[in-house]
Parts: C-alpha cells; sequence; structure tokens
C-alpha cells in the first residue's frame, strides 16, 4: 500500500485538481471569490478525502490476504459455539495472523483504541467488516500523516502546511480568493453563510458534500453502515454538536448550517435520502443534481471550468510496483448473467455489490460499468459457486 507518512507528497502531482476541487467547493458558500481562509480549509478537508481513497484500497488488500492465508491454513471458522475450544483457538490464531500481517509499526500509528475494537476476536472475514475496519484504519493513517514532531511529542500541523507539501502554496490560493481575506480567521472566513437558508438549497448543499465525500472514497470502499452513521451525527439540530461529524464528511463551520437546516426540514427523511444520493454519486462519480427549486449558482467562469476540468482527474492514485488495489476489470457482465438467469434477486445482487436493488436494475440497463474491490469479488464468486453446486445437485437427481 501507499506509505502513510508521506502520502501528501505523493499527492503533489495532483496539486492543480486538489486546488481547484477546493475552490470549488468553497464558492459554493463564499460565491465566486470567497475568503481565502475558507477556500484554505475547503482544500485542506478535500486533501484528506482523496488520500484517505487512496489508502483505503491497499489496506483491504493487506486485511484481505490475511484473512486469505488464515483460512488456507486452519479453514473456515468453526459454526461452533463462541466458548468452543476449537472455535476459541481459531479466533485467537486468526487474530494474531492480522495483526502479524499489519505488522508493528502500521498497528502503531493506526492506535490501539483500533487493535482493541476491531482486531480483539475481530471478523475480518466479513467483507462488510473489512471494509468498514479498512476505512476507519485510513483515516487514522491520514491524523498521523498530519501530525509533526515538536520535541515534546508530536502536534498537528497547520492546514498551510500540509498543503504547501502538497505544493499548494499561499499566493495560488490568493489568487482565487476575496482581495485582502488572507487577513481573517479561520473562525471568521467559515461563518460568512447566508441568513437564510431554504430547504432545497439545504438538501442540494448536504448531497453536494456528502456526494463529494463518496466519490473521493471510491465506491469499492462506500460503505452503507458508515455513511449512515456519520449522517446520524452529521444530521443535528445543534451545529456544535454536528460540526465534527460534517468535518469528517469533508465538510467545515460554513457548512453545518446546511446540515442543520436540513435536518430541521425532513428529518425523518433526510439521513436515507443523502445515503442515497452518496451511494449513487461514488458509483457515477457525479454529484447527484440539486432538487427543483434550488437556487442556480452563478456561471462559471472559462479559469473555473478549467480548474473543474482537472479536478475530476485526481481519484485514482499514482501507480507504484507495491500497490495492487481495485479490480479495474468490468464485471457488468458476471451482475447481468446472474440476473437474466434469475439466479439472484435484485436485491441480492445489490448487496453482492454494495448497491440498492433499484441501483441494479439501472445499472444492467444502462450497461453502467460495474468495478469492484478483492473483497466484493471474494463474496460474488462464493454466491456464484453456491448457486452452481446447487444447480448441478438437482442435475444430478434429474438424470
Amino acid at each position: 500500500m501507499l506509505p502513510h507518512k508521506t502520502i501528501f507528497t505523493t499527492m503533489a502531482a495532483h496539486a492543480a485538481a486538489i486546488l481547484a476541487e477546493g475552490v470549488r467547493q468553497a464558492q459554493t458558500v463564499g460565491g465566486v471569490t470567497p475568503p481565502f481562509e475558507m477556500i484554505k480549509t475547503s482544500t485542506f478537508a478535500y486533501a484528506q478525502d482523496v488520500a484517505k481513497g487512496w489508502l483505503v484500497p491497499g489496506l483491504i488488500e493487506l486485511f484481505q490476504k490475511s484473512v486469505d492465508a488464515h483460512v488456507k491454513a486452519m479453514g473456515p471458522r468453526p459454526q461452533t459455539a463462541v466458548d468452543d475450544p476449537d472455535n476459541k483457538a481459531w479466533c485467537d490464531l486468526f487474530d494474531e495472523t492480522i495483526m502479524d500481517a499489519i505488522g508493528q509499526d502500521l498497528l502503531r500509528d493506526i492506535g490501539q483504541d483500533f487493535i482493541g475494537e476491531w482486531l480483539t476476536e475481530s471478523e475480518f472475514d466479513n467483507p462488510d467488516t473489512l471494509t468498514r475496519a479498512a476505512q476507519i484504519a485510513a483515516a487514522r493513517l491520514i491524523e498521523v500523516a498530519i501530525q509533526m514532531p515538536d520535541g515534546k511529542g508530536v502536534k498537528a500541523r497547520s492546514p498551510g502546511q500540509v498543503l504547501a507539501e502538497i505544493g499548494i502554496v499561499h499566493d495560488q490560493i490568493a489568487a482565487y480568493a476575496m482581495p485582502g481575506s488572507e487577513t481573517q480567521s479561520v473562525t471568521a472566513a467559515n461563518v460568512v453563510t447566508p441568513v437564510t437558508i431554504d430547504t432545497p438549497t439545504a438538501r442540494a448543499h448536504v448531497e453536494g458534500v456528502v456526494g463529494r465525500w463518496a466519490i473521493g472514497i471510491g465506491m469499492a470502499a462506500f460503505d452503507v453502515a458508515v455513511a449512515t452513521e456519520l449522517l446520524k451525527g452529521a444530521l443535528d439540530d445543534d451545529e456544535v454538536l454536528c460540526l465534527g461529524f460534517v468535518e469528517r464528511l469533508g465538510g467545515t463551520k460554513a457548512d453545518a448550517p446546511y446540515f442543520v437546516t436540513y435536518f430541521k426540514a425532513e428529518p425523518t427523511t433526510c439521513i436515507d435520502a443523502t445515503v442515497s444520493a452518496a451511494l449513487m454519486a461514488s458509483m457515477t462519480g457525479v454529484v447527484t443534481e440539486p432538487p427543483k427549486g434550488t437556487k442556480k449558482p452563478k456561471a462559471p467562469t472559462k479559469k473555473e471550468l478549467a480548474a473543474a476540468a482537472k479536478a475530476n482527474a485526481v481519484a485514482p492514485p499514482p501507480p507504484t510496483a507495491t500497490v495492487a488495489t481495485v479490480e479495474k476489470a468490468n464485471y457488468l457482465e458476471v451482475v447481468k448473467l446472474l440476473r437474466e438467469a434469475r439466479l439472484a434477486t435484485d436485491e441480492d445482487l445489490g448487496k453482492l455489490i454494495g448497491v440498492s436493488r433499484a441501483q441494479v436494475a439501472n445499472i444492467v440497463t444502462k450497461d453502467k460499468p460495474v468495478s469492484l474491490s478483492r473483497a466484493q469479488i471474494t463474496v460474488l464468486n462464493t454466491a456464484v459457486e453456491e448457486r452452481v453446486r446447487v444447480l448441478t445437485d438437482a442435475l444430478t437427481l434429474l438424470s
């Protein structure tokens, strides 16, 4: 996997695209020329999302290899009581195998709380659990990458210091910012929000923030359960309480009022609707279109269009000899065959590849590419094998 401590240096080749997306996100709140600190904060948040998206596939592969090695040597998890000696021995060795594969250096950076929560009686043989753990581990490793030694231990570097490592400097940010606004504090910049926010605008803004986060981590790493938990915290009626979750989704203090407004307007439906919009964004790479009634933004300039075009090239990490990440093959034909042969319902297929039942039909009818992670391929392969075995047994009984 990519080395996490130098991940921001690795991103230097994409500095222009990262800045362009940071500017675009800031412009959704601050207008064509938003305050300097708002651009810096948005760009820093987006850079973290990109970095996490680059780390997750490598972590998934690392975890999956350790699972495969253990199952190959010891067989699958025993289907006995948890206090059964054979079951306990299998689980204890399973935990050790995974920790050995991760290594002491990486475990130290991921943190003891991760070990206690995910690597004690671990269930990494469940692909959903494995993927969620990889996402959380990636977030912890990015926190480490932002830190620096200061003689008394470590401290977090400022957004400006991290952006400078990527190659985004003061003058580049200032070129897009409100003249003189670099003298404002981050707090002052982040409270520049509309006085009133109508519900359609709030929903469009929330789905934009969360959609860009989902695109940043990619379809293979997107986890509905993780997204739902984050949104339960982000969609709240208290700006102070929701802010931490909004920031984890790539937002800033300036975005919090939109989350609060949307929650107050549609408290029972906003979480599910936003998760669905984010899932679609991760699949298509396109943020959900704003609902009718949303105010149209100002037309972008040629300079902004050029910057936005560059931003679309950020998603994949640079190729390295040590990184084998997400399968690039198109598995659309596999999904179509299973669906056309009625060997799996749309709901079953959706669970296997991480999308909703309705989206399976949409993928098949529109021939949209399906890229699967190794974990998803393993689950799909097992499902196909089980169906082949059942059909073979049925054919034998008929002959």
